[in-house]
């Protein structure tokens, strides 16, 4: 509207003035005209600039939506795959567990078949009289079977002996031994077979205001312990005693030994004792 009004204040002042200042008027609108030509141009270039950006920017996002569309193709395409594989492998998974539990079923029927028939050709005894009479031997006398281990050991009656730290306590006097696992001249046990063992200590302290600590020894390593106290100057004949239940290999030792202490003596009169014996064998 601006350039329309331009050229008719122009056209006007053609009209009224001379020829020379027409033809003046004349090169003035023409420069006026080719100035807002240059801008329309301009504007024009401008908004080809703009409208290209635009179209490759839709081409661009164009073609990443259909790589997009390829990649979310190929991942359906893969879960689908998976998904397949899981449906056979949880069906072989369940082929091997029907063919284990018909394993299992077959060999618990097998081992039952198996108890069975060892049952019908075992002595069983019926009363405790029947178990001692199976160790009886022909002249009468009771003999060991080759799986009986047992002793008990304790120090000699009447004796008192004074205990040095970290030593074996030697339990001299033997009560009974069977299977010959102890040895009275070091005090240890050395387990003929291999099975569950049962072994017991207990020590009885003599001297006044003092404290005795022994370990039961398996290897060398502890594995139990007891502690004796006692009170005040007067001797009390306070004990210790501990029991515990091991496994042992053939060959293993087991003895009772004392930790480092001051100067204690023990009593000896069945009041400190060693003993042990298979409860399982192995």
């Amino acid at each position: 509207m601006f350039w329309f009004f331009l050229i008719i204040l122009i056209l006007g002042d053609v009209t009224a003035e001379p020829e020379g200042g027409r033809l003046e008027l004349l090169e003035k609108q023409v420069a006026y005209q080719q100035t807002w030509l240059q801008e329309l141009q301009n504007t024009i270039n401008l908004q080809q600039d703009l409208i290209t950006k635009l179209t490759t920017k839709l081409q661009e996002k164009t073609k990443d939506e259909k790589i997009l569309i390829n990649e979310t193709i190929k991942l359906l395409t893969t879960i689908e795959h998976q998904g397949n594989r899981i449906s056979d492998l949880e069906n072989i998974i369940k082929q091997n567990v029907d063919r284990q539990d018909t394993m299992k079923t077959s060999n618990h029927e097998s081992n039952i078949k198996t108890t069975d028939n060892n049952l019908q050709h075992v002595e069983i005894p019926t009363s405790r009289h029947d178990m001692v009479k199976r160790n009886l031997s022909s002249s009468g006398v009771y003999t060991t079977t080759d799986e009986s281990v047992a002793f008990e050991a304790i120090i000699a009656e009447g004796k008192v002996i004074h205990l040095p730290a970290d030593r074996n306590i030697v339990f001299d006097a033997v009560n009974f031994n069977m299977g010959n696992g102890y040895n009275k001249m070091n005090g240890v046990f050395t387990a003929p077979a291999r099975g569950i063992y049962l072994f017991s200590t207990s020590v009885t302290i003599k001297t006044p205001s003092a404290s005795l600590h022994v370990d039961i020894e398996k290897n060398g390593v502890e594995i139990a312990g007891a502690v004796a106290h006692s009170v005040g100057p007067v001797d009390t004949h306070n004990q210790g005693s501990v029991t515990i239940v091991v496994l042992l290999e053939i060959g293993d030792k087991i003895s009772v030994r004392t930790e480092r202490h001051g100067p204690v003596s023990v009593y000896g009169d069945k009041l400190t004792s060693f003993s042990g014996l298979i409860v399982l064998p192995l």
